[in-house]
């Protein structure tokens, strides 16, 4: 198993490693809700180098994008807006963001709806996607 450290509390992120004969530049990693640390895909990026990463986060990303591509976008069920508060110059702000459909991420960034790694942080929004990867939910349906 891969154990890799979150850098948040003792939180490890542990996954099923890729198989040694997998193309490895055909691998891609998503995490939804990024929340501002970027360490576990840091650590990652270095066992899986040319493995593609993606992160969705419409409040705080930290400087994620220095490790992979960044989506200001929440992810939801369907495409439109949520109000979420924003801790942004020492307080919090309630704003609007864009929420984007995971198939549509999924359609518009890696361009596949194949994913080899997905973090989703369940503190908020997010949970919702849960339930709709399995059985008759709607990505479930859609492929």
């Amino acid at each position: 198993m891969d154990k890799i450290f979150n850098g948040v509390g003792d939180e490890r992120k542990v996954f099923l490693p890729l198989a040694e004969d997998f193309p490895e530049e055909e691998c891609t990693w998503l995490t939804i809700g990024i929340g501002g640390s970027k360490t576990a895909e840091e650590k990652f990026h270095k066992i899986y180098p040319k493995c593609k990463i993606y992160g969705a986060e419409p409040g705080n990303a930290g400087k994620f994008a220095d490790v992979g591509t960044l989506i200001s976008n929440g992810v939801g069920i369907e495409d439109g807006e949520i109000e979420l508060s924003v801790f942004e110059n020492k307080k919090y702000t309630v704003v609007k963001r864009k929420v984007i459909s995971l198939t549509n991420l999924l359609d518009n960034y890696p361009h596949s709806r194949t994913l080899h790694y997905l973090t989703i942080d369940i503190e908020g929004y997010e949970h919702i996607i849960l339930a709709e990867l399995v059985g008759s939910g709607k990505f479930a349906k859609d492929g």
